[in-house]
Parts: C-alpha cells; sequence; structure tokens
C-alpha cells in the first residue's frame, strides 16, 4: 500500500514537471518506477493470496446463521445488485454479438424503468443509501465492522445499521432473509438480522482497507498498479516497461476476481434454492473489473462480463423454477453505479468498448422490477433515482407491490418527489 501511495505522489509531481522538463522528467520517473514495480507486484501477489483465503464457504454461511429460518408462505423476494452494470452500455448499446438472453427475456416479462439514474459512482456510498432509500453524502468506516454515513452536512454521522434499512424491515415483518454481499462487510454490519449471511470483501483485502481504497481513489484492486501510475501517462509507462509487467501479471488479479464471482454465485444459488428463505438479498461483482473469460484473440472485458451476469441471472431462474417459486416470486436487479472508464484503464481497456462509449450519457443503471404471477412487458421512462430500490423492496416484502399499476405508482410518486425520502 505504500508503494502504491508514493508512486500516486509522484504521479502528480511528475505531470507537473513534465511541462518544463519533459525528456528529463520521463527518465527519471521511470527509472524509479522501475524499482517501485516489484513492490506493487508483491502488492497484487499478497491482494491474490487474501482473497484465496476469505473466499466464502458452506461452512462460514452456517457459522453466521442466527438460527433454522423458517417456512413462509409468502413468495420468495430477490434483490439482486449487479455491480457496474450500465443500462446504455447492457442493453441500448449492446452489440449483437454479446449476448444477454436471460436479461433480455426478463425485461420482456417485467417494469422495466429506462432512466434510473445512479445513486453514486462508487459502491462505498451507493449501496447503503440504496437500503436506506436516502441520499448519502458521506461514507467512513469505522473499523471492520461498521460504516458511519451522512446524509448531510450539518448532521452528526450514524452507523449504516442503526439507520432503518431493508434488511431491518425484512426481520420486523418475520422475513428469513439470506445476504450474499461484496465489498461491504455485510455479515458483520447485518448479520443480526439474518437467517444465513455470506459475505466477501473486495479483492484490496479485508475491509476497512478496501473501503480505504476507493476513498483515496486509488481505484478497484484489480487495477491496482495501472492506477497508481496513471497520472504519470501511458508514454512514462511505455518507456518503463512497467506496462507490459503489469499486463503479465493481470491474470492474478483476473483469477482472484474469478474466483469471488464463482463462490459468490454459488451461495446465491444456495440461498435461493432453501425453501426457508424468503428474502435474497446478493451483491454480485460482475460486470466489474477486471475482465473475465478466455475470448480468442483479445483480452476479456466488460462485454464479456456481461455475459457472466447473464449467467447468473439464468441460473437464478431456472433454481426458482425448479423450485416452484418462480411465478410467485418478486424480484429487483439493479446496479450500485454505470460503467466508469477510469477503472477500466490500461491494462485492461477495450477497443471495442471505447469505441460504444461515444455519445453516452453515463450514469445510468438498469431498474427491473418482476412482480408475481405476471409475464407482460411494461416500460417506465420517467426520470429516477435509484434510490427508488429501497421503497420497492420494502413494498415486495410488505405484500403491497404485486401488480405493474401499483410498483408504477410507487415509481410515479419517487420520480416526482426526486426518489430520496429525507
Amino acid at each position: 500500500m505504500l508503494a502504491i501511495l508514493v508512486a500516486a505522489g509522484l504521479s502528480t509531481l511528475a505531470v507537473s514537471d513534465l511541462l518544463r522538463h519533459r525528456n528529463a522528467t520521463i527518465r527519471a520517473a521511470s527509472g524509479i518506477l522501475v524499482v517501485l514495480s516489484p513492490l506493487l507486484l508483491s502488492s497484487v501477489f499478497l491482494t491474490a493470496l487474501s482473497v484465496s483465503r476469505s473466499l466464502p464457504t458452506a461452512a462460514h454461511a452456517a457459522a453466521h446463521s442466527s438460527g433454522t429460518p423458517r417456512a413462509n408462505a409468502a413468495g420468495v423476494v430477490l434483490w439482486l445488485v449487479f455491480d457496474e452494470m450500465d443500462e446504455e452500455l447492457a442493453f441500448e448499446r449492446r452489440p449483437a454479438s454479446v449476448r444477454m438472453p436471460a436479461f433480455d427475456r426478463l425485461r420482456s416479462e417485467s417494469i422495466v424503468a429506462s432512466d434510473v439514474r445512479q445513486v453514486a459512482d462508487r459502491t462505498l456510498r451507493a449501496v447503503p443509501a440504496m437500503t436506506v432509500g436516502r441520499t448519502v453524502l458521506k461514507a467512513d468506516p469505522a473499523g471492520r465492522s461498521a460504516l458511519m454515513l451522512n446524509f448531510d452536512s450539518s448532521s452528526p454521522a450514524v452507523l449504516w445499521k442503526d439507520v432503518p434499512n431493508v434488511f431491518s424491515e425484512a426481520k420486523r415483518l418475520g422475513r428469513s432473509t439470506a445476504i450474499v454481499g461484496w465489498y461491504h462487510p455485510c455479515c458483520r454490519e447485518f448479520g443480526g438480522e439474518t437467517a444465513c449471511c455470506v459475505s466477501s470483501p473486495h479483492s484490496g483485502g479485508e475491509p476497512p482497507t478496501v473501503w480505504r481504497q476507493y476513498a483515496l481513489s486509488l481505484g478497484a484492486s484489480a487495477l491496482i498498479g495501472a492506477q497508481a501510475v496513471h497520472g504519470l501517462g501511458i508514454a512514462l509507462l511505455e518507456r518503463s516497461d512497467l506496462l507490459g509487467t503489469l499486463k503479465a501479471q493481470s491474470d492474478v488479479i483476473r483469477s482472484a476476481h474469478a474466483a469471488q464471482v464463482r463462490s459468490l454465485r454459488e451461495a446465491l444459488l444456495r440461498a435461493v434454492g432453501d425453501p426457508r428463505i424468503d428474502f435474497v438479498y446478493a451483491h454480485l461483482p460482475v460486470p466489474h473489473a477486471p475482465g473475465l473469460g478466455t475470448p480468442s484473440g483479445r483480452e476479456p472485458d466488460y462485454l464479456d462480463n456481461l455475459e457472466i451476469a447473464d449467467s447468473v441471472l439464468a441460473d437464478v431462474r431456472l433454481a426458482l423454477e425448479a423450485s416452484g417459486r418462480w411465478a410467485d416470486a418478486a424480484m429487483l436487479i439493479t446496479a450500485d453505479h454505470g460503467y466508469r472508464p477510469d477503472l477500466w484503464a490500461a491494462p485492461f481497456a477495450s477497443a471495442r468498448v471505447t469505441r460504444l462509449l461515444a455519445g453516452t450519457r453515463g450514469g445510468r443503471v438498469p431498474f427491473i422490477v418482476k412482480v408475481p404471477r405476471y409475464s407482460g412487458a411494461v416500460r417506465f421512462d420517467w426520470s429516477l433515482s435509484a434510490i427508488a430500490a429501497h421503497d420497492v423492496v420494502v413494498g415486495m416484502l410488505n405484500g403491497s407491490l404485486k401488480t405493474p399499476d401499483s410498483v408504477l405508482a410507487v415509481l410515479e410518486k419517487l420520480s416526482a418527489s426526486g426518489g430520496s425520502r429525507q
């Protein structure tokens, strides 16, 4: 971590100096980066090692069980958050070669809000805001198990878990909740509200370290080396050969991320397949960077991750259909934020994604609502904040949102009010 901070600081100095002594600065900074590169790569390897030791397992889930879940006659409610899924790239500009049949089918059977703004461009604030239904101005870790939230500049910070949220509401209603979480340490925050809980840290390691990486704008750990030296520019990277080194080591990061995707996917399917669980919340690490898979003739990218996300949704549907629970299920699918070009920088950049970005508005996320026993397509085009997720999920949990008309009424009300309950 120290090496990354040093490199980030050097990048700022180097950029300002480039204007006056460009060639000399390139030679000096390149030399420094070569010296630092072993430290950066060591950080990458330690990151991968920490991930492999912290992957959630069935035993981990059992250890977080707060008792035997009860059977519930009400239909299961699912809230799936696909990290960094972008409405434009996934559904409006997606190339025909990128297939997402599970999402396309669900959208043809559901209420689709087409103009939903992300709550924030970072998970740190976006996920808490959606769970409590309020705009989060600031979020700060308070140790390994808590997050402090500020809703405005004049009020003191409060603990996330102490603010009324979808998990506390599910518990109040007698729902048996399963959480499959990523990035935030959900089991330490909300384990007491759930029947079972599995959470895995971001591949940067255990919180609050990873939270502070985001707060310092150093980017996702999957891009840890590239982002640390990004300010120096590609010219410096090419001169020092560090870019090639980072590309060579990117497989380590991809492997760690793929392991987390695989593990959390399995945990989600276990929860969905348990008839005693009637509320499932899952925050999934796709299509978030880095790109996964083994495409022919190129590096995997964001669009490949969209197809992986689609396969997760397909598996969820199959599991619910196999258990006879699909028809009565209520579901919300959304994302914490849209695509972020800065976190898909070299060596993970993709020419085909870059071409799609031209003319995009950015910052819009999917918002797909499945209601029980309904299979028609309904489109909602009013502008809306993703904070609306809170009220939609609570309405599903308490049974007030069972028809398209009831959902549309809530969305219209939230659109008119700006979406945030103060």
